[in-house]
């Protein structure tokens, strides 16, 4: 028989009173290895990779997340509030000229779950000159039918006449410039993608 020769490890104790001593051995396998990393997250509540982008719109899913999406209103009688971190002052998103010829800062974009997908479309053109200036023209985002009627009425099938249910999840997101059925950007940056009920409040992320 050929021996088995490999490093070992050991623990002894003793005992003054007993004047007894025990040794443990046990094979050696070397430094314990580290953790494994921690993968990176993207930030995003969902698989922004594998959503549907629509209208027109440009595919912004390969956009870097460049500024925190940090709070969304939303209301059956008065326009959504937005902010987010680049929204005004040093490091600001820059204006852009709007299709009517207008400067536009951002656009808000809204995706909906339907039959198993998140389709999106880039919604709302916004500016925002100051931090009590900021024009988010959604009109009463709540209200029955103001989705379909008024944000992505030129969308087709499945998110052109689609209405959120009270409740329901919808998720949201900001791009620098303008991407309603179009593409004028300075600089290609984007939110987070963040979820909230389609219910009335504030949602902080």
């Amino acid at each position: 028989m050929t021996p088995i020769t490999f490093p070992i490890k050991g623990t002894a104790t003793y005992d003054p009173d007993t004047q007894h001593g025990v040794v443990d051995f046990y094979p050696d396998t070397g430094p314990t290895p580290p953790d494994p990393p921690v993968p990176p997250t993207s930030g995003d509540m969902i698989d922004f990779s594998k959503a549907v982008i629509t209208a027109e719109s440009p595919d912004v899913r390969g956009w870097p997340i460049g500024a925190k999406f940090t709070s969304l209103g939303l209301s059956a009688s008065d326009n959504a509030t937005i902010d987010f971190s680049k929204r005004y002052g040093a490091g600001a998103w820059p204006f852009v000229n709007g299709p009517e010829g207008g400067e536009i800062q951002y656009t808000l974009w809204v995706g909906c779950s339907i039959g198993g997908l998140w389709y999106f479309t880039g919604s709302i053109l916004c500016i925002s000159r100051a931090q009590n200036d900021n024009y988010v023209p959604t009109g009463p985002t709540l209200e029955p039918g103001q989705l379909p009627k008024n944000w992505y009425y030129y969308v087709p099938s499945p998110l052109g006449g689609y209405q959120p249910k009270p409740g329901e999840q919808v998720a949201w997101l900001l791009t620098a410039g303008v991407q309603r059925r179009q593409d004028n950007h300075a600089i290609a940056e984007r939110t987070q993608v963040v979820l909230t009920p389609f219910s009335p409040g504030t949602f902080t992320f």
